[in-house]
């Protein structure tokens, strides 16, 4: 049961994961045979999401596809997510190692300020043994910092080695064309 303490018309509210309560960005249905209405993405202004562990799992749920994700994001107030198993699943075509899938970068929570380690978390081994990708060298996981003081917990694809090659040329090309622009 997720809860939320506050209401519309007071203070922004702060919510708890509790208990096995789910939280579910998307809205794609059934789920590791738990059928949870999605709500979109959820914006939180000057409130925080604290996810915490009872007599069982606190968990989120997250989707991702090549077209878009589930989000939460938090302007003004944290995440504090340490305990419970956040569940991770990809709608249609999962990713192919070597190729940079779908949108390339997933940020799937934003806020001022993440705390991120819980008990479970099944990113990595859906993506390495589900999909045959390698950390580190197709994708990298994390929490990375957005500037502006924001934060995001960031799922982003490698692109193949032919796209960091053109790029490479493309930049190689701009500093030549500076350098003769600047003898004439």
């Amino acid at each position: 049961m997720a809860t939320s303490a506050g209401s519309a018309a007071a203070a922004a509210p702060n919510f708890t994961v509790v208990n096995d309560g789910w939280i579910r960005p998307g809205d794609t249905g059934t789920n590791y045979n738990h059928n949870v209405q999605g709500f979109g993405t959820l914006h939180l202004y000057n409130g925080d999401l604290i996810q915490t562990n009872s007599v069982r799992d606190g968990r989120l749920l997250w989707d991702f596809s090549t077209t878009s994700l589930d989000q939460i994001s938090i302007q003004g107030g944290y995440a504090q997510i340490t305990a419970g198993t956040n569940l991770f699943s990809i709608v249609g075509t999962g990713p192919v190692p070597g190729v940079k899938y779908g949108l390339g970068l997933y940020d799937f929570l934003i806020a001022t300020n993440i705390t991120y380690s819980p008990a479970y978390d099944n990113m990595v081994f859906m993506l390495t043994n589900t999909y045959g990708l390698t950390y580190g060298v197709d994708f990298q996981y994390g929490i990375v910092n957005l500037g502006g003081g924001l934060y995001a917990l960031e799922l982003s694809f490698v692109p193949e080695p032919s796209t960091v090659l053109l790029l490479g040329l493309g930049g190689l090309l701009v500093y030549r064309r500076r350098r003769m622009s600047r003898k004439v």
